[in-house]
């Protein structure tokens, strides 16, 4: 009776330290996805050279449109290629870099990743049709070359805006993953120059507005991201 009354007494220690470990284990377990999802976002410097080559693209198309380069239309086609091809290379080696940088792996820049790979994705495909469909139906800087044309320069036109959109929305997913609430500020500025590109549509100045959006949405949050990665703040 007293080896069976033992027997049961350390079963049920066993059981207690079982009960304890899964306890300690659900605990760290909770411990680490909170640090993950509060880690600071990283590729900021994906936003400050994505930023930086669409900017230099807007106002190279805008130099263009207005005659101050007196270059062909078609000028503006291979500076958009070429800015963003280069920009996207760049991107590249600091992707695969921050992918070793402590919080990678946490579930903030997870589906921060996930959302922008999608909305370069949207975009990326949303221009290539577009030139494509450009190609196949030619119009100069004034949106002339019949009906077609003029609808096709209308889809160019209405890209900027789209473009806005798209990054409005995947600042505010990412604010959201990542806890990040200050990133919300440059969702709603997004959503401004999505407006302010809508009104001015067709016009030269909607390359400028454009430029200066994606200074302020773009360019300037990748600085304030990449100063918190590196433990600086400035709330």
């Amino acid at each position: 009776m007293t080896k069976d009354h033992a027997n049961e007494t350390a079963a049920q220690v066993h059981e207690d330290d079982l009960r304890r470990r899964a306890a300690d284990d659900l605990k760290a377990a909770r411990t680490l996805a909170e640090a993950g999802r509060r880690a600071p976002l990283l590729g900021g410097e994906i936003y400050v050279i994505w930023g930086l080559a669409v900017a230099a693209a807007l106002l190279v198309q805008w130099a263009i449109v207005v005659r101050l380069l007196d270059l062909s239309p078609w000028a503006i086609p291979v500076s958009w290629f070429a800015l963003t091809g280069a920009a996207a290379l760049v991107s590249w080696r600091f992707r695969a870099a921050s992918r070793t940088h402590p919080g990678a792996a946490g579930v903030g820049n997870t589906v921060s990743g996930a959302v922008w790979r999608a909305a370069g994705l949207f975009l990326g495909v949303f221009a290539v049709t577009l030139f494509a469909a450009g190609l196949a139906s030619p119009f100069d800087a004034d949106a002339s070359g019949g009906e077609r044309g003029r609808w096709i320069a209308a889809g160019f036109a209405m890209f900027t805006p789209a473009s806005f959109g798209v990054y409005a929305i995947a600042m505010e997913a990412s604010a959201a993953a990542a806890q990040a609430p200050w990133l919300r500020n440059f969702s709603r500025l997004s959503f401004a120059a999505m407006a302010a590109t809508v009104v001015t549509a067709g016009a030269p100045i909607q390359h400028l507005i454009a430029a200066a959006g994606v200074i302020t949405s773009l360019v300037l949050p990748g600085v304030l991201m990449m100063r918190r990665a590196q433990g600086k703040s400035d709330d």
